[in-house]
């Protein structure tokens, strides 16, 4: 629901390139969870890294 409503708001602003990084399963998975957001953050820095 955050990312539709933050792509709306940027859009709303004119914003038209962005790219998206979203964390899905650490509270379905929490004996992963630590493992899923660090592997999430290495895509966030390479993504941040060429946009």
């Amino acid at each position: 629901m955050a990312v539709r409503y933050v792509t709306s708001m940027m859009n709303f602003f004119g914003v038209k390139e962005r790219a998206k990084v979203v964390i899905e399963g650490p509270n379905q998975f929490s004996a992963k969870t630590e493992e899923i957001i660090s592997d999430v953050l290495e895509k966030a820095l390479i993504l941040a890294s060429v946009f």
